[in-house]
């Protein structure tokens, strides 16, 4: 390895100094890449001299990743194109890198324009068309062997001199995404790299490969990215997404890690649980490209296995969502180290020769779309052309969509269609379709007949009918549901008169007025940023009220219906000058939306006054999400999310033996997301003194294992009769509830309600506790119905345990109150529809009590 300083090495780069070229690869590369007579320029700089030492010898990090690909593009500018596509909540940049010939990189954008039209069926691609390829590594930062092998990728195209390299960049667009989830992956590299000895030690109970919680697979708010393609909550998903739609490539190339103790995967997967909306002809062309994977690990000798376990179901992976829109996408999956190497049945298992595994199937990737160019080109073409024919044979002709009083949930709703490519349009006359009217100006039309119809089908159906029932991930994802939004599939397009603009207008701030000599603020609970709006109002010192009964305001405007859940401001009993408050106000109005009005009256046409005793006190919460060793990362994460990046809610992540005195006494709710929690004396006492605790999911089992208030759980009841032992695995997930969409029933008086509209909630189910109904008739404010299964796969067995039984269930533990949530309320941060409860558990958990119990008992 020629060595040169980290700075000297970036110079050169830059400047171009280095006057040889066309020199083979150092030994160290001769491992990793294969013997095809490329040669290197020595203009651009190597990897390993770059970095000053062998890839996979030391973990890379952003910072080191991200300053290799800028020299890179500095010393070939002829065949790489560098590009800022985002950023992530750690604040690390989220580059593209574009590689092709010098031929291709002076007419991108013509090419870019011409795949386009060939993509979205408009103009089938000319013969010698580049076709377009996407390489995606790392999106979980614990698999770091892509994004160590990402480096050697790019280094090979933009370096290599001779046909091998040449011809190939003649005949594609490579894009190189090399770390898809650059706060992960600095999270384990850190881990790993901090952990390392100076020799290297594989024994598998070694701290290095034991890596601690929190891990590094998720992203800043721990979330799995893998997961959020078709969610789209946070900003590197956002970029991944808009990148797809700005080049749509024939071919995504998503590089991961699996269990130490496997070998080598590549698609495709299980054949009877690919999504049947996928077009026909994409497992064929998948099948033929496993055959260049198959060829260059065969070369190295390294074993491999395809056709199991892992599936093209749910859409909103990496792998899967291109695969619905004329894309192949292919899922690669080597066998981790966990570190720099490790003990594994298959023997040592190094970092270098994970890295050399992903770097092969890299370039066979690179190599079976070139010589598979125009039939790629053609399934592209051919998937949207025939999309458009598939919609017009489709029952469902359209789709309506709207949110009762809630415009910022159909904002962001359209906001996601958007990103998606998914083009709507708004409605300019009432329409009913069934039991729902869908007002003008607060309804979004979705037509089918469009290049999307195949996503647009797998976003909004309702599946409960399955081949299979061994589910990679969840069994159902639609996206209605998700939003809490009232829709209806229509069987004819709306009349071209009643349809108005392909954009949604942004919600438009509302005004506030300030009227004298009035006696209060009001807002309704409604909106989706109203606990935002409350929050700007307790920071300032502001006393708060909620109405536990509706009433009628009489305002300058006119007499004003305010729903129970109303937040109420008395002018009268501020600690703050009235100036503050109604600054407050405007600001409300203006950044969240959220309609303020002035109460001229403490006397109320109808229902409760402002001075009601029903004008119940509204505490300030102090939030602690219980973290760390037994707490489940994606549930933690997604509440975390929820509460501090979008509604801007203080919350405090405390581990688990803090929740003791005096660090109890800092808060007046504490939440067990999903996972395993002891309950401790401690925390008993607290809830007695007041405290209000959420336990959601599996954190439930702990809580009934500890006998405090008499929760009991139920169980389903599966047939035990003998069975043979090849039909194990799938015997095992038929009990598995792993993600499936459930509906349930409100109390719409209860405060667990407050801000909803409709008795009827949509939620995530993907855990198996069912709660028993309790004696007291008003502890189940949410029952699932009859008939609780919505779409995705739930046994028999479960569905009959989950019939009727209560989706939220609260005791009272002598002050205080347990509240019971066995659904993901805020599942992956985008099922904001049943979010509402979580949030209304934090605000009004002191007003759940039992009925004829005192505040002060």
């Amino acid at each position: 390895m020629r060595a040169r300083a980290f700075v000297s090495s970036l110079f050169l780069a830059i400047t171009g100094s280095v006057l040889r070229a066309g020199v083979p690869p150092t030994d160290s590369l001769r491992y990793l890449l294969p013997d095809d007579g490329v040669s290197y320029d020595e203009h651009v700089p190597e990897p390993e001299d770059f970095f000053g030492f062998q890839i996979g010898e030391w973990h890379l990090q952003h910072h080191e990743l991200l300053a290799y690909y800028q020299a890179l593009a500095a010393a070939a500018p002829d065949r790489v194109l560098l590009e800022e596509i985002g950023s992530t909540y750690g604040r690390k940049t989220k580059i593209l890198l574009t590689i092709t010939s010098p031929r291709n990189r002076g007419r991108l954008d013509a090419i870019r324009a011409l795949n386009l039209e060939n993509a979205l069926g408009r103009r089938a691609a000319p013969a010698d068309a580049p076709v377009v390829l996407w390489l995606g590594y790392s999106i979980h930062g614990n698999e770091p062997s892509g994004a160590n092998a990402a480096p050697v990728v790019a280094y090979h195209l933009a370096a290599g001199r001779g046909p091998a390299v040449e011809g190939l960049l003649d005949r594609m667009v490579v894009l190189i995404d090399p770390f898809l989830n650059p706060d992960g992956i600095d999270r384990f590299a850190s881990w790993s790299n901090s952990n390392r000895g100076n020799l290297p030690n594989p024994d598998p109970s070694h701290r290095e490969h034991l890596e601690g919680w929190l891990s590094g697979r998720t992203n800043y708010y721990w979330l799995d990215l893998n997961r959020d393609w078709l969610p789209a909550v946070m900003p590197e998903s956002r970029a991944h997404v808009a990148t797809y739609h700005r080049w749509r490539p024939a071919v995504f190339c998503d590089f991961h890690e699996m269990s130490t103790s496997e070998s080598y995967f590549f698609q495709p997967g299980i054949a009877e649980m690919v999504n049947p909306n996928t077009p026909a002809d994409n497992q064929e062309l998948t099948v033929r490209l496993a055959k260049y994977h198959a060829a260059a690990l065969d070369e190295i000798g390294s074993i491999y296995f395809t056709g199991e376990h892992y599936d093209d179901f749910y859409i909103g992976k990496g792998s899967t969502y291109p695969d619905l829109q004329g894309t192949i996408g292919i899922l690669f999956e080597q066998a981790s180290a966990r570190g720099h190497s490790q003990d594994t049945p298959n023997g040592l298992l190094k970092l270098r020769f994970a890295v050399r595994n992903q770097l092969r199937t890299s370039l066979s990737s690179l190599r079976g779309a070139a010589e598979m160019r125009r039939d790629l080109l053609a399934h592209q073409f051919k998937a949207s052309t025939t999309a458009i024919r598939e919609a017009a044979e489709a029952p469902s002709k359209a789709y309506a969509f709207t949110v009762p009083a809630d415009p910022v949930r159909l904002e962001r709703f359209a906001d996601w269609l958007s990103l998606h490519k998914i083009h709507y349009r708004t409605l300019t006359r009432e329409l009913v379709a069934g039991d729902t009217t869908f007002p003008a100006g607060e309804t979004i039309v979705v037509p089918t007949s469009q290049p999307a119809f195949r996503l647009i089908t797998a976003i909004f159906e309702k599946r409960t009918e399955f081949i299979s029932s061994a589910f990679y991930d969840v069994s159902a994802w639609n996206m209605a549901e998700a939003f809490g939004l009232q829709w209806s599939s229509l069987p004819s397009m709306p009349a071209p008169g009643a349809l108005g603009s392909e954009d949604l207008a942004p919600v438009s701030p509302v005004s506030f007025a300030s009227t004298k000599p009035g006696t209060a603020l009001a807002f309704s609970w409604t909106h989706h940023f109203a606990p935002r709006s409350a929050h700007r109002f307790f920071e300032a010192g502001a006393r708060l009220r909620v109405a536990m009964e509706p009433f009628t305001a009489e305002t300058s405007g006119g007499q004003v219906a305010m729903p129970a859940g109303t937040i109420v401001l008395p002018y009268g009993i501020q600690p703050i000058d009235r100036a503050t408050i109604d600054a407050i106000a405007s600001r409300v109005a203006e950044e969240d939306s959220v309609p303020v009005v002035n109460v001229l009256t403490s006397l109320t046409p109808s229902g409760i006054d402002i001075g009601s005793q029903s004008m119940g006190e509204f505490e300030e919460p102090g939030i602690a999400l219980v973290v760390g060793e037994g707490a489940s990362t994606y549930h933690a994460g997604e509440i975390w999310h929820l509460l501090d990046r979008d509604l801007a809610i203080p919350l405090s992540l405390v581990e688990a033996d803090r929740l003791v005195a005096p660090h109890l006494d800092r808060f007046n709710t504490v939440i067990f997301s999903d996972g395993r929690f002891q309950a401790t004396d401690s925390l008993k006492s607290w809830v007695e003194d007041g405290g209000t605790l959420v336990a959601i999911g599996t954190a439930i089992r702990g809580l009934a294992d500890a006998g405090w208030v008499g929760i009991e759980l139920a169980r389903a009841e599966f047939a035990n009769e003998r069975k043979p032992f090849s039909s194990a695995r799938e015997d095992a997930a038929t009990r598995v509830i792993a993600g499936s969409i459930v509906e349930a029933r409100l109390d719409l008086t209860h405060p667990i309600a407050f801000g909803f509209t409709n008795e009827r909630v949509a939620l995530m189910r993907n855990c198996e506790v069912f709660l028993k109904a309790t004696a007291n008739p008003y502890a189940s404010p949410a029952l699932y119905t009859d008939k609780p299964l919505v779409s995705g796969y739930m046994a028999e067995p479960n569905q009959k345990v989950l019939a009727g039984s209560p989706a939220v269930q609260i005791h009272q533990l002598k002050s205080g109150r347990i509240i019971l949530m066995p659904d993901a309320p805020a599942f992956r941060s985008h099922w904001i529809g049943s979010a509402r409860l979580l949030l209304n558990a934090i605000h009004f958990g002191p007003h759940m009590r039992e009925v004829g119990s005192r505040p002060d008992e």
